[in-house]
């Protein structure tokens, strides 16, 4: 029996000598996930300094281990665990004073990686086509694979999809933790999006918060399913740092490679625009081209619409609608939400989802605020016996502007309107843009009369921390957690904890998008004050003669 024991610990004490004589790190993963094997090697590549022993890990889950390389973990369970592959490579992982080749390949029982210090001479290829930080492809590389991919269509009729991500909710996290933080969950969604794709696709970080992923020989139906796997990740991504947690999510937008395009430039402007349609539509969503291209052919010329939207501003052609805010309990109308419209051509009426896109991008959502603003005012003001109350929402573009106070005294003084009448709606993420001059500036107008809503309430990253900051009277329910909310337990449970937060706050709640009896009656039951959604109405156009005493009644306050 003895005999026994010390050839046990003869094999062993000659096993774990061979893995510290490897250059390699090597870990071996059980089929629960339970480290079985690890030498000293890994230990360093992964970040543990001096007193952490290889033995220290053996018989740990493997998110222990791999608690400072979590792109690892992220592909391992997505991966492997889900049972979608068998292997994966990062061909360069970033850690600490390293540059990680990770291989990891599945066993019998179980899964094993390699880890090794990637050569520097691979290092100056990477960097040329290559972004520095995700180590995804870069623009130019991207840019370049994508015309030889629309060459290859145009030759074959090989159908072909590009995918243009970017990310909701990022600056907070630079803003709030710093830019080592933005890299580390910049590095994350990127790992992320590796794992959706299969080897031969192409993916790249284009810049700033924005990615990009050619698929080729795709067909449209199965770019979709890529991009809702990637939306829902990154949904579900819980990224710390340094204590807090954050909370992001991705717009989307998709578009196919078909005759309609004549330059490769062309599909990717169609994908980005699809993108820009998918924040607008609420964010943490996926748009789709149709096959007719409208939505390309309605935004692909920028430069038209920017014009178009600057004539609609001078011409008087940008029309108000309005939407009812009503009681949870009776349905009797609270107050309304003024919406924009632009009328084009012949008297179309234009949806905003195709023009305020390319107004934020370019700048021009203080204008466009301003024109509503003063309207709304003027409205008021020319029909003095409507005693209604109304919503204006504030892009983030306007109530970070120092000028902007000046601006409403300047209309006040013109209009004289009763103040309380009037409610600025914000975003989350747009008061943190400039937290100090944003703050100012809602102090400024509260004093003169006017409220706040808090819109599209708990999306942002620390939706409950904040409102200890920004002082606002009502929270906007986003309608992401009152979609099918009558048959959802976790969707109850989160809007509850919000309608308990806005009660012991004394803040009053509105839940957006209510389409159904059945969401409106639950919402009841939670006890949300008010809802709005096409339930109980639908928008409607306010007429033009009803606010039309002057052709523009921002004109001469816009500056």
């Amino acid at each position: 029996m003895n005999h026994a024991n010390d050839t046990a610990d003869s094999i062993d004490q000659l096993f774990f000598g061979l893995m510290g004589s490897i250059s390699h790190g090597v870990v071996a993963l059980g089929a629960s996930g339970i480290v079985s094997v690890v030498n000293q090697r890994a230990i360093e590549l992964l970040g543990y300094g001096e007193g952490h022993q290889a033995n220290d890990y053996l018989d740990e889950h493997y998110s222990s281990l791999f608690d400072k390389t979590p792109d690892i973990s992220d592909m391992y369970q997505n991966l492997v665990l889900s049972g979608r592959r068998k292997e994966f490579d990062i061909p360069s992982l970033p850690n600490g004073p390293y540059e990680l080749v990770v291989k990891c390949r599945s066993m019998m029982h179980g899964c094993l990686f390699l880890l090794e210090e990637k050569a520097g001479i691979h290092h100056g290829k990477n960097t040329a086509n290559h972004d520095e930080l995700t180590h995804l492809l870069n623009r130019k590389e991207f840019e370049q694979r994508l015309q030889k991919a629309f060459e290859q269509h145009q030759a074959t009729n090989l159908e072909s999809g590009v995918i243009f991500i970017n990310i909701d909710h990022f600056k907070p996290v630079n803003d709030v933790a710093g830019h080592a933080a933005g890299d580390a969950l910049l590095r994350r969604i990127s790992t992320l999006i590796q794992s959706r794709i299969k080897p031969q696709d192409h993916a790249a970080r284009m810049g700033g918060d924005e990615f990009c992923i050619l698929i080729e020989d795709c067909p449209q139906h199965v770019c979709e399913r890529v991009a809702l796997s990637i939306c829902d990740d990154i949904e579900k991504l819980s990224f710390h740092h340094d204590g807090r947690l954050f909370n992001v999510s991705a717009s989307i937008g998709i578009s196919t490679m078909s005759h309609e395009f004549s330059s490769s430039s062309e599909v990717l402007s169609a994908a980005d625009a699809a993108c820009r349609s998918a924040k607008l539509a609420g964010r943490n969503t996926v748009q789709i081209l149709d096959k007719d291209h409208h939505l390309y052919n309605n935004a692909q010329n920028q430069s038209e619409w920017l014009d178009e939207i600057n004539r609609s501003l001078t011409e008087n052609r940008l029309l108000l609608a309005r939407q009812k805010i009503c009681s949870t309990s009776d349905h009797s109308l609270h107050h309304w939400e003024i919406l924009v419209r632009m009328q084009g051509v012949g008297g179309r009426i234009i949806s905003p989802g195709l023009f305020l896109p390319i107004a934020e991008r370019y700048q021009l959502m203080p204008e466009i605020d301003r024109y509503v603003l003063g309207k709304v005012f003027e409205y008021c003001h020319v029909n003095g016996d409507d005693a209604d109350h109304y919503a204006i929402n504030l892009s983030a573009q306007t109530i970070c502007q120092e000028r902007f106070p000046a601006f409403v005294d300047a209309l006040l003084e013109k209009y004289a309107i009763d103040t309380q009448r009037i409610m600025f709606e914000i975003t989350e993420s747009s008061a943190l843009d400039n937290m100090e001059t944003c703050l100012s500036t809602i102090n400024y107008l509260r004093e003169l009369g006017f409220e706040f809503a808090l819109d599209d309430f708990g999306t942002g990253f620390s939706s409950f921390k904040n409102l200890q900051s920004i002082p606002v009277s009502y929270l906007k329910i986003d309608g992401a957690f009152v979609r099918g909310i009558e048959s959802d337990d976790t969707l109850k449970a989160i809007v509850q904890s919000m309608q308990d937060i806005g009660a012991a706050m004394n803040l009053k709640t509105i839940a957006e998008f209510v389409e159904t009896e059945a969401e409106c009656r639950t919402l009841d039951q939670i006890g949300v004050d008010f809802v709005q959604g096409y339930y109980l109405h639908k928008p409607e156009l306010i007429p033009i003669e009803r606010y039309a005493e002057s052709r523009n009644p921002m004109t001469s306050q816009a500056s």
